[in-house]
């Protein structure tokens, strides 16, 4: 699993995208493990690849209610999800410096960045939504 998202800086065919839903499926258990694995690759898949970052936050809120072997497994698997999450704040930081390019498709794409990251913010604090788990 690290090996695909570690290859996704170099990915220009659009493969790990494709794959993602196959691959975020094992942070929602029921092998702690493998949602530990899923969860490191994570954060580099997100910086990679910004427009995947919104569902992969959106997916590792799962980790709270997916159903592992213990409660003490989910635990766990919540603490890799924050350490995960932790990864991802560089991003922000990266799409407000180019806001003022002078290259027009640059800012909005920053600015883009920065909405989704906002909603994505904006979801955690409203807690879990219904046909989200």
């Amino acid at each position: 699993m690290r090996i695909l998202a570690g290859l996704a800086p170099v990915d220009r065919a659009g493969r790990v995208g494709a794959l993602l839903d196959e691959y975020l499926s094992a942070a929602s258990g029921p092998s702690m493990v493998g949602a530990a694995e899923a969860l490191a690759g994570d954060a580099a898949i997100a910086r990679a690849k910004p427009h995947l970052a919104e569902n992969i936050a959106l997916r590792m809120l799962q980790v709270e209610t997916a159903e592992y072997a213990t409660a003490e497994c989910r635990n766990v698997v919540i603490r890799h999800a924050l350490r995960a999450g932790e990864r991802l704040a560089p991003l922000r930081a990266f799409a407000e410096r180019p806001v003022d390019n002078p290259r027009l498709a640059t800012p909005r794409e920053a600015e883009r960045l920065i909405a989704v990251l906002d909603r994505s913010r904006e979801r955690v604090a409203a807690g879990p939504r219904h046909g989200v788990q």
